[in-house]
């Protein structure tokens, strides 16, 4: 199966770009999306806004380890999706990283009117053999 889903292109100054893909669920207020991250090793979600879709939460154990740009981050948690938010039958029972995202959140909220509910990483970009488009805007996703 084919899914095509439409991107948003978000200039960050000086020279950056995120890449923005909007979500839609009963639960979600409008607004509300994922940041592709292809630099991430591990797809991440905030358990403040996206708890009524994750399940089977976990601490990491003290041999897993998170980072992020400028440090280490402590305590992360894992679980699932439990519901296909991102395309039309994608996302079902996908191993995901749960964090808090408030210090990227609060940025996107107060200058973009954006709710961030997580970030795509190349577990989720390799599962369904994404490949973004930059000129046409959009992220195809491939499955069986």
């Amino acid at each position: 199966m084919l899914t095509i889903i439409p991107l948003k292109k978000i200039s960050l100054p000086p020279n950056g770009l995120h890449l923005w893909l909007s979500l839609s669920a009963p639960d979600l207020p409008s607004g509300s999306g994922v940041i592709i991250d292809t630099g991430a090793s591990q797809t991440v979600f905030d358990p403040d806004i996206m708890g009524n879709y994750l399940s089977d939460i976990r601490e990491n154990t003290e041999t897993d380890f998170a980072s992020g740009v400028n440090a280490m981050i402590e305590k992360t948690e894992f679980g699932y999706i439990n519901e296909p938010i991102i395309g039309a039958q994608k996302c079902k029972d996908l191993s995901v990283g749960i964090m808090s995202l408030e210090h990227i959140r609060s940025i996107y909220s107060e200058f973009f009117g954006l709710n961030l509910c997580g970030l795509i990483g190349s577990d989720f970009l390799q599962k369904y053999s994404a490949k973004i488009d930059y000129k046409l805007s959009n992220l195809t996703l491939y499955s069986d």
